[in-house]
């Protein structure tokens, strides 16, 4: 028997059983294995068997067809989410150096060093000297993404005091 988090009386046991062994074949494993329970536990109680729409495919087949999808999609969304992780880390990993960025002020440094990871990013960029075209394609960020991180950054630079307008 499969170990898995407690349904009773929400499901019966087996279909919780069997989600536990698709995400254990998925490679879930220790708290990412519960994750994945808590996140798909909703579609399996939710899941209504008929017989007519799965064309002959027992309920167990239907129900693992179900649990296949739902981890596909997230192991994919996992995916992307660390890909973006990993490109603004390593963008806002890089230290600022006096020549990569021209703003001469310790202030603004350290306000951009308090940035989040991708506002950290975008400031990089365009201190040196990327259009906003350029540093769209070069974060691997759309038009709009990036004028809301600028407003961000104007924003919390604002708040501290800080007016790049005038420099």
């Amino acid at each position: 028997m499969v170990e898995t988090l407690s349904y009773e009386g929400l499901t019966e046991p087996w279909k919780v059983e069997l989600l536990v062994r698709r995400a254990k074949r998925a490679g879930f494993r220790g708290k990412d294995l519960e994750d994945v329970q808590q996140e798909l536990i909703t579609h399996v109680i939710q899941f209504k068997y008929d017989p007519a729409k799965c064309n002959g495919a027992s309920e167990a087949t239907a129900l693992t067809a179900l649990i296949n999808n739902k981890i596909k999609h997230l192991v994919r969304d996992g995916l992307r989410y660390g890909k973006y992780l990993d490109r603004f880390g390593k963008i806002a990993k890089q230290k600022y150096e006096p020549d990569d960025l021209d703003l001469g002020d310790l202030d603004v440094r350290l306000a951009i060093e308090a940035l989040p990871n991708d506002e950290q990013a975008v400031c990089k960029a365009l201190g040196q000297g990327y259009t906003k075209e350029e540093t769209q394609k070069h974060l691997g960020i759309g038009r709009m993404k990036l004028d809301r991180l600028i407003r961000q950054i104007h924003a919390r630079f604002s708040k501290l005091g800080l007016n790049l307008d005038q420099r």
